[in-house]
């Protein structure tokens, strides 16, 4: 009876090492995915944005930079969501 107890004590504590091996992996992969998506430039946040804005709108679109009252802001929209935003 002994035997069969330390024998299933033992394959309890192999497959949990195997389990945090996996879930390491997994963390691992993860973040390489998510540095690689930020180095891409899926983040607005980090995105050139020139080449979407330039050639698309004229310069009419723009308050001139002289104004002293108002300033030009630009708003990203997903493009899902590009009708309930003009709304």
């Amino acid at each position: 009876m002994l035997d069969i107890a330390t024998t299933i004590q033992e394959r309890v504590k192999s497959i949990d090492v195997d389990i945090k091996t996996y879930i390491d992996k997994y963390a691992e992969a993860n973040s390489q995915l998510n540095t690689l998506q930020k180095s891409k430039g899926t983040n607005f946040l980090n995105t050139d944005l020139s080449e979407c804005i330039y050639g698309k709108a004229a310069k009419s679109d723009f308050v001139p930079e002289d104004s002293n009252y108002l300033l030009n802001m630009l708003v990203v929209v997903p493009a899902r969501k590009a009708q309930d935003f003009m709304d």
